[in-house]
C-alpha cells in the first residue's frame, strides 16, 4: 500500500515529467527532437543538438524509472521486511537486512570517458563527486550495468546546507548513496 509519502513523491515525479513533454516549455523532448530535425535537414552539425536530446531521454528514463519504483515496489523473496534498511560499504541496500545473501551491494560496470568502470554504486558516487569538480560528467555514463540488468542513474537533489555544500542522493535500483558536493568550488 502507498503511503502519503509515496503519494508527494508520486506528484513530483509526475510534475517534473509534465515539464519534460510539455511543448511550451524551451527544454521539452518534442523541442529538442525538432532541435536534432533541423540541424540535419539543413547539414549544420547536430553533435551538440544531439548530445543534449540524448541527455533529456537519459534523465526522462530516470524520472520513469523512479516512478516505477515508487509505483511498483519490488517484493523480496527472501523474506527480509520491505522496510528493511542495511547500510554496507557506503552503499545502503533497502529491502534487507544483514543476514540476507542479497544485502550485499551490486557490482556495475558504467562508461568513464572511453573506458568501462567496475565497481559498487559508492564507487560510483566517488567518481560523480570528482566529475562536479573537473568538469568530466558528460564523460560518466548514467547507465549501470549488472551481468544481467541495467539501470538508469536517479540523481536526486537534497538542496544545499548552511556550508554551501549541495547534497545529492544517486539510486538505482533499491540501493542509494548520498554525495555531498562542495559549492563553493
Amino acid at each position: 500500500m502507498l503511503t502519503s509519502k509515496d503519494h508527494a513523491r508520486i506528484n513530483e515525479l509526475l510534475d517534473q515529467l509534465a515539464g519534460v513533454f510539455d511543448v511550451e516549455s524551451r527544454d521539452s523532448l518534442l523541442r529538442g527532437f525538432r532541435r536534432l530535425q533541423n540541424s540535419v535537414g539543413t547539414g549544420m552539425d547536430c553533435t551538440e543538438d544531439a548530445r543534449s536530446l540524448a541527455g533529456s531521454l537519459r534523465s526522462t528514463a530516470a524520472l520513469v524509472d523512479a516512478l516505477r519504483q515508487v509505483t511498483c515496489p519490488a517484493t523480496s523473496a527472501c523474506g527480509c521486511s520491505e522496510s528493511a534498511r542495511i547500510v554496507v560499504s557506503g552503499v545502503t541496500v533497502a529491502g534487507h537486512q544483514a543476514a540476507c545473501q542479497h544485502s550485499e551491494p551490486c557490482i556495475y560496470h558504467w562508461r568513464a570517458g572511453e573506458h568501462l568502470a567496475l565497481g559498487t554504486l559508492a564507487d560510483y558516487a566517488r567518481a560523480w563527486e570528482v566529475s562536479a569538480y573537473d568538469d568530466s560528467r558528460a564523460e560518466l555514463g548514467t547507465e549501470l550495468r549488472t551481468a544481467h540488468e541495467a539501470y538508469m542513474l536517479s540523481i536526486e537533489s537534497r538542496g544545499a546546507d548552511d556550508q554551501d555544500y549541495m547534497h545529492y542522493r544517486l539510486a538505482v535500483g533499491n540501493e542509494s548513496v548520498e554525495v555531498r558536493i562542495d559549492g563553493r568550488a
